[in-house]
């Protein structure tokens, strides 16, 4: 298990830093969280500065070099071969295997919101995930356009996939008899041309996305896509 150290928000602020007793106490004024628990990405926890974006929350290493190395590594837990995938980063993506420790939830862009497509600013896209509530690892390919949300493994096993068969969102794991590789930017890639994170996971507390969230999420834009009203408060 990994370490973590738990945020305490009595109000809200937008930056902070760790307590010596692994604890930070959040001046007023700016996150009304509380109790939230953040992973940290190495096996140490050093003093670090937190910041709250929206919903998310970003744990800012004291290296960024090395924050990312430990994103790219688990990563490459899903690689067939690591020096290659390694070697494929160099140049582009990397052919990860869904289903290992991570699926992928692909979305086209326009499910998420009918006036977007592959030209729509990165930093668009990005506010539009956060509004959404949608934290956790994402990365896009605006050539076809699809975001890919990384969720847990084996979500594939028990999602709805004919319920949105029609708009071409798919849950891509390692149900048999399928391998699905996806190709995977590297961590320090957040902006086009080409796929690149929308929310890296060296960014980012959560591992993963919530699928049950992401569900609901995806249920109220097609709801809202064929006129019908939306569930759940999502807008």
């Amino acid at each position: 298990m990994e370490p973590t150290m738990t945020i305490r928000c009595p109000a809200a602020q937008r930056t902070c830093r760790r307590a010596a007793a692994g604890v930070l106490e959040l001046s007023p004024d700016v996150h009304p969280k509380s109790g939230v628990r953040v992973c940290a990405v190495g096996s140490t926890l050093p003093q670090k500065d937190v910041i709250m974006n929206g919903s998310s929350l970003y744990v800012l290493h004291g290296a960024d070099r090395g924050r990312q190395e430990s994103a790219q590594r688990w990563l490459l837990q899903a690689a067939p071969n690591e020096q290659v995938a390694r070697g494929e980063w160099n140049s582009g993506v990397a052919l990860l295997v869904a289903g290992r420790i991570w699926d992928a939830v692909r979305v086209p862009y326009d499910v998420l919101d009918p006036s977007f497509d592959g030209d729509t600013p990165t930093a668009t896209l990005r506010e539009y995930v956060t509004r959404l509530r949608l934290v956790g690892p994402s990365f896009c390919d605006p050539y076809r356009p699809y975001v890919y949300f990384l969720v847990r493994a084996s979500t594939d096993s028990d999602w709805p996939a004919e319920e949105f068969d029609a708009v071409k969102v798919e849950c891509l794991g390692g149900t048999k008899p399928y391998v699905r590789h996806i190709g995977v930017p590297p961590v320090h890639l957040t902006d086009r041309p080409g796929p690149f994170w929308l929310v890296p996971p060296d960014r980012v507390a959560h591992r993963h996305v919530d699928a049950a969230h992401l569900l609901n999420v995806l249920r109220d834009r097609v709801r809202q896509c064929s006129g019908e009203p939306a569930h759940g408060g999502v807008r």
